[in-house]
């Protein structure tokens, strides 16, 4: 596991929370962020695709995307997605979990600052938690349990599951 602040410029790193956070980025609604052992965990947030299966989703701003692929030494995107958690007054994890099956990198790149972090798991006990700081971003391997933790205040974070092509 890879944890890097400021991993992009401050430039990009307000570039991309203008986008999130303006009337041109289209948010959808899920009742439920993660899926814990094919269940859904309840807790509701909004996504944002940016790739799915491979298909670029918003050809506009990929490439705020493109910068990870560096940092992660991949080049092929399986999916991105950004995750938009409104404030719960608990700040207890989502739902443990994996998000592909599959060989896969994972980078987690924190939008802005927010108390709902991540945690990591082996077996059911945490090992180990990385707080959301904005431009911080956390490089793992996609076979690694783990949960995002419910923010009491609003929490924006791009997921990225990535690959060698």
């Amino acid at each position: 596991m890879r944890i890097i602040d400021n991993c992009i410029d401050i430039f990009r790193q307000n570039q991309l929370l203008d986008y999130l956070t303006s009337e041109r980025c289209n948010w959808y609604y899920t009742p439920h962020v993660a899926y814990s052992k094919q269940k859904p965990t309840d807790r509701p947030a909004y996504y944002h695709e940016w790739v799915a299966n491979d298909m670029i989703r918003d050809p506009k701003h990929i490439s705020f995307i493109y910068p990870f692929l560096d940092l992660t030494n991949k080049n092929r995107i399986i999916r991105a997605v950004s995750f938009l958690q409104l404030p719960r007054v608990d700040n207890t994890p989502n739902g443990k979990h994996i998000d592909l099956d599959g060989k896969n990198t994972i980078c987690l790149y924190y939008v802005n600052d927010s108390d709902g972090g991540t945690v990591f798991y082996k077996g059911d006990k945490i090992v180990n938690k990385v707080e959301a700081k904005k431009g911080r971003c956390v490089i793992f391997n996609g076979d690694i349990y783990h949960s995002g933790v419910s923010p009491t205040n609003c929490k924006i974070v791009i997921n990225m599951n990535l690959q060698d092509a």
